[in-house]
């Protein structure tokens, strides 16, 4: 049996026919193949750094503008500490006034209870004036005798160091109503 050949049909320039693949193309077309291949997971890890650049970008940017506002802040704060730290002295500055003004201050309290607790009874009170630590009463009773049982009662008191009665008239002269009009001085202890 015959053996059948092939016929080459092959009718093509020399320029277009297939080229036997050498060894140096060959490792040329592996070389690239590794390279894109290669490419691809580098390509990829780029892109997720650029995605977490991104992220780390945004967050530096709140950050930046939270250390502004921060900032902002800390200086509205040392404005509101530096008012409180004034209204601090002026406090403290108006404490000393009144502390000093209050040493000189006559103690009214207690003389106008003594003045109210040794009233009698008869004895009627219409004012009380103070200047410094001289308390003058002022009054009407139903005799000049009360008068002066009212004003040795004041003394009695212990509250005052002298006690004096200023002035007594009889608004009725006629004694008819035994009225008396009074005005006493008393003097505080210091």
């Amino acid at each position: 049996m015959a053996k059948a050949q092939h016929i080459d049909l092959n009718i093509l320039p020399e320029r277009y026919q297939p080229r036997r693949l050498t060894l140096v193309m060959a490792l040329l077309v592996i070389l690239a193949m590794a390279l894109v291949m290669g490419l691809a997971p580098a390509i990829s890890l780029l892109r997720a750094e650029r995605a977490r650049t991104l992220s780390v970008q945004a967050r530096l940017a709140q950050a930046e503008t939270a250390l502004a506002q921060v900032q902002v802040n800390k200086r509205a704060l040392e404005e509101v500490e530096q008012q409180i730290a004034q209204v601090q002295a002026e406090i403290d500055q108006l404490q000393a006034e009144y502390q000093a003004l209050s040493r000189w201050q006559a103690d009214r309290s207690s003389g106008i209870t003594s003045i109210v607790f040794s009233l009698l009874p008869g004895v009627r009170l219409t004012g009380i004036t103070q200047e410094d630590r001289f308390l003058t009463i002022q009054g009407e009773a139903g005799s000049q005798a009360l008068v002066l049982d009212y004003a040795r009662a004041l003394q009695a008191s212990g509250e005052f160091r002298n006690v004096r009665i200023l002035s007594m008239v009889d608004t009725d002269p006629l004694g008819v109503a035994p009225d008396v009009r009074f005005s006493i001085l008393a003097e505080q202890k210091p």
